[in-house]
């Protein structure tokens, strides 16, 4: 009988062996075997909620009923009716799935680890006298193979060679304890059957031996030594471990010690004369705790765990910290010089100690790990992938105790397998301060350099040379270690042009490979042919692709291959990435790998050269099909693409600058806001220069996009100028409907400088050109919304204020209804603008804030950054006036930060919001820099901001 005894009025469940469970002390007729399965199911949920494809599968197996829900249904009805009005409560529904709520007490398996921890503690306290009933009542509860009644499940596995483990544990304990009480003779008789049971727990032959010296046979003691030390090389192939080799020695010398009745302690997992399996290096891990505690948890809940990220981002570090730290038996298999599926069998041999292979290695594995717990870790395996999964498998199926780590490049593909993806260090951590990144680099130089005292520009070079080399902490490292020779700034300027700069791994290193382009060429050459052929294709990209631009680039001869297919392949390799959170999906290359792949490029002209033609077809698919009135969803996507549009540009200025104009132009050309393609402003005066006797319309759509991007600028003179020089360039009789069409473009432009400049008779006087001009022309309905715009605009300043409000009103209605929302959202801007720069009325300034909303509304879903912040600091002006303090103040505070972030003027914003707007927000601002608000502004996100302005029009409107 059982020593332990279960609280009345409670419900008790065993299922160390057959379920069996009881009310106030009587058992229950839980119904059949499916009612058994049901509740035996439930219990390995420990008191949280199963979930119902769980219970789906621990109770029915592959045989599951075709309604799953429904038949969950009634058995669980039945077990309730069955568990009686008291057992019934225990047994809930929750969102998770259904609970057996009871504590760990009320189990014969809670029960089971309690008091087992609790012998092993009074044991380690040499409680011996204690340790042995407290044990002997833990092995009473064990009646057979937990949750019987679910079979072989492999959902059980790890959780029953747990228990089974401690149960084995706990065996060879009690013999501990018994020996160190003096109960020799007890002890040596049930450690005679013990290690028959189980022949290769090295432990019980370690008490055996133990307890027959002390006995008083020796040789008996010895001979036991000899005949373990005999089975394992012949079954295992391995050689005993450094106990029993220690204890054979100690009992040759006849010590003393080993005739001491006391408590014979378990070896430590790592005892002071073997060295743990993996030691860490001297360096110190810099910005990886996160990772490592994300590691540590996923190990933790899953048996197979695949660390996967490109070359040089720090898998085997990470790998070796956690092992390292770990309280596990580890082996660490290194396959970094590892060929064949023999050699990876081999190489596994080698770290777990096998030194004798039979004609079936694989299955001799699996008997040397069976009953073993602890962790293997399988480094650099991204070439060796397929022999690797064949011996993963194999060992994770036969040996429950087991957990397996890959470090790779390339996913395993083996079912369960946990991917945990490494990128690389952060440049700039999420303060806006220096990320992991420069951290690293200073703390390697500080090693390098006797003295240490960095000037800011230096700290600049740093930050830029972490930028170069993507975060990455091996380039990191060795672009560091030649701080000594050329300093950052040096260092700098090489790592612009290429990658020899970087000094060579260090003698010590964890790391496989000689240099960074090592790294690199062990991901690039091995690659299938194909593929690699196809990687060298991708290197002209800036700033990612989507997949339909790396199938518009692909080599000629490999035009029939599934490009998506490929992207996989290249992604699976780590060679390239996927943003899965955008849409389309966007790949990238790391700037390390397009270096290398642009230095090993047989023919990077032609790759450049299908690159910028590709740009070309980008911006002619979006002229072709009216830009103007499908901005709003081409924003994000076109946006996205303008370091590639820039690197087009460049290419055609020197190899086709015609075409090179063309499409600057047209990037502005399709209202890309301020400035949108960087550097765009000089692209474009360099296009011209090159080709000064290109076509008249070609050339005036190259000064209307420079006007228009000085106008988004803030240049208003500028833009007034450009605008001239197109007018100029097409004549006062424009040939033709495209220089027609072109002219009012430029007339469109020049008008809406002289707005921003209130020149109201240069404003006027261009609206009324423009009516001229279109008089007898078709007029592109953005160009009438436009027009609708500049005219009430020029109402409003020649003070028609009644005629103005009107003719904006009809624009806003007009450009909704032809779709150009920009115009239906600049039409509420410059409304609400015109009424806050009248007497501060708070009736205006109401009716201002309602037209913000609206044109926030409209900006929002364009997608372009710039319009937006327009809006928001017209609406904190507008706040200001109605004495809304801290809204108004937030909103100005997170236009000015957003601007900084994306290279924007904030005093553009300023100025738009005219003189009286700007006197009163710096009257409001006078006692409130670094103000709650104002930090809280900075903080915010743009959803979080829209529905505080929300809040904020809803109070005062």
């Amino acid at each position: 009988m059982s020593r332990h005894r279960y609280p009345d009025d409670v419900l008790s469940c065993r299922i160390l062996g057959p379920v069996v469970v009881g009310i106030d002390g009587t058992v229950v007729d839980l119904g059949g075997p499916t009612g058994r399965r049901m509740l035996a199911a439930l219990s390995f949920g420990d008191g949280a909620p199963v979930s119902d494809s769980r219970l789906a599968e621990l109770v029915w197996g592959d045989d599951q009923p075709q309604h799953m829900a429904k038949a969950l249904s009634v058995v669980i009805s039945r077990l309730r009716l069955a568990l009686g009005p008291i057992g019934r409560r225990y047994l809930e529904r929750t969102t998770a799935g259904y609970a057996l709520v009871i504590p760990p007490d009320w189990t014969d398996r809670g029960q089971f680890v309690a008091a087992v921890e609790t012998g092993l503690r009074q044991l380690a306290e040499d409680d011996a006298a204690s340790a042995v009933p407290t044990l002997e009542s833990a092995l009473t509860l064990w009646r057979g193979d937990p949750w019987f009644e679910l079979g072989d499940s492999v959902a059980l596995a790890g959780a029953r060679a747990k228990l089974a483990e401690l149960r084995e544990v706990a065996v060879e304990e009690l013999q501990a304890a018994r020996l160190a009480c003096g109960d020799i003779a007890g002890a040596v008789a049930s450690l005679s059957e013990a290690v028959t049971e189980a022949p290769y727990r090295e432990r019980r032959w370690e008490l055996l031996a133990l307890g027959l010296y002390r006995s008083g046979r020796q040789s008996q003691a010895l001979a036991e030594l000899r005949r373990v030390r005999e089975l394992l090389i012949n079954e295992l192939g391995i050689e005993p471990g450094p106990v029993l080799r220690s204890l054979e020695q100690h009992m040759l010398a006849h010590e003393p010690r080993l005739l001491a009745v006391g408590s014979p302690k378990p070896p430590p997992a790592r005892s002071e004369s073997v060295p743990p399996a993996v030691t860490k290096p001297l360096s110190t891990l810099i910005g990886r705790s996160r990772e490592l505690q994300r590691l540590a948890e996923s190990v933790a809940e899953s048996r197979m765990v695949t660390l996967l990220g490109p070359a040089g981002v720090g898998k085997t570090r990470l790998a070796v910290e956690h092992a390292a730290n770990s309280d596990r038996e580890v082996w660490f298999v290194r396959l970094a010089d590892v060929r064949t599926a023999e050699a990876v069998v081999a190489a596994t041999a080698e770290a777990v100690g096998v030194v004798h292979l039979d004609d079936a290695p694989t299955a001799q594995l699996r008997r040397v790990l069976e009953n073993r717990t602890g962790l293997m870790i399988f480094d650099n395996c991204e070439h060796v992938v397929d022999a690797a999964a064949q011996l993963v498998l194999p060992l994770l199926n036969g040996c429950p105790g087991l957990r397996i780590l890959t470090t790779s490049r390339r996913v395993l593909g083996v079912d369960g397998e946990h991917i945990m993806s490494l990128d690389p260090l952060p440049i700039v951590d999420e303060h806006g301060g220096d990320g992991a990144a420069v951290e690293l680099f200073l703390d390697r130089v500080r090693s390098n350099r006797a003295r240490c005292d960095l000037a800011p520009v230096e700290l600049d070079a740093i930050r830029e040379i972490c930028g170069l080399l993507d975060g990455l902490p091996l380039a990191i490292e060795l672009a560091a270690s030649r701080a000594r020779a050329f300093g950052p700034r040096d260092i700098r300027t090489h790592l612009r042009d290429r990658l020899d700069v970087l000094g060579a791994t260090p003698l010590g290193s964890i790391s496989p490979h000689a240099s960074l382009t090592a790294a690199i060429s062990w991901s690039v050459d091995r690659l299938a042919p194909a593929d690699r052929a196809f990687l060298l294709r991708l290197w002209p990209f800036e700033g990612g692709f989507t997949w339909q631009a790396a199938m518009a680039v692909q080599p000629p001869e490999h035009r029939d291959r599934a490009v998506l297919a490929v992207l996989a392949a290249l992604v699976d390799c780590s060679v390239i990435g996927a943003d899965v959170t955008t849409r389309p999906t966007r790949y990238r290359m790391l700037e390390t790998v397009r270096r290398y792949c642009h230095d090993i490029d047989q023919d990077p002209a032609a790759t450049e050269a299908a690159h910028a033609a590709w740009v070309r077809r980008l911006i002619a698919g979006f002229v072709a099909e009216g830009p103007f009135l499908r901005v709003g969803a081409a924003f994000p996507g076109l946006s996205a693409e303008l370091p590639n549009i820039r690197a087009g540009i460049e290419y055609d200025i020197e190899h086709d600058p015609i075409a090179a104009m063309w499409t600057a132009s047209s990037v502005e050309w399709v209202e890309m806001g301020v400035d949108a393609l960087p550097g765009g402003k000089h692209l474009l005066e360099t296009a011209l220069t090159a080709c000064p006797s290109s076509a008249v319309v070609a050339r005036a759509r190259g000064l209307i996009a420079l006007s228009s991007i000085c106008f988004e600028r803030g240049y208003s003179a500028e833009a007034v100028r450009f605008a001239d020089m197109a007018i100029v360039e097409l004549g006062d009789d424009p040939a033709g409907d495209e220089a027609g069409r072109v002219l009012l473009v430029a007339l469109l432009r020049r008008v809406g400088g002289a707005l921003v400049l209130r020149d109201a008779r240069l404003a006027r006087a261009t609206i009324d050109w423009f009516k001229a001009e279109s008089a007898d022309r078709s007029v592109d309905p953005w160009m009438k919304a436009s027009a609708m715009l500049c005219e009430g605009s020029t109402l409003l300043l020649e003070r028609k204020q009644a005629d103005g409000e009107a003719m904006l009103g009809a624009a806003r209605e007009y450009a909704a209804k032809c779709g150009f929302t920009w115009v239906q959202g600049t039409a509420d801007v410059v409304l609400a603008r015109n009424l806050l720069r009248a007497d501060p009325d708070p009736a205006l300034a109401r009716t201002a804030l309602l037209a913000i909303e609206r044109a926030w509304a409209v900006f929002a879903d364009r997608g372009n950054p710039f319009d937006l912040l327009g809006v928001i600091y017209a609406g904190a002006h507008a706040l200001a006036t109605l004495q809304v303090r801290e809204p108004a103040i937030a909103l100005r505070a997170w236009v000015i930060d957003q601007a900084i972030r994306i290279g924007d003027d904030p005093q553009r914003y300023a100025h738009l919001a005219g003189d009286e707007g700007e006197e009163l927000m710096r009257r409001l601002l006078q006692e409130q820099q670094g103000s709650p608000a104002e930090r809280m502004g900075r903080a915010s996100t743009s959803a979080e901001l829209h529905q505080m302005f929300i809040d904020a029009v809803r109070s005062v409107c």
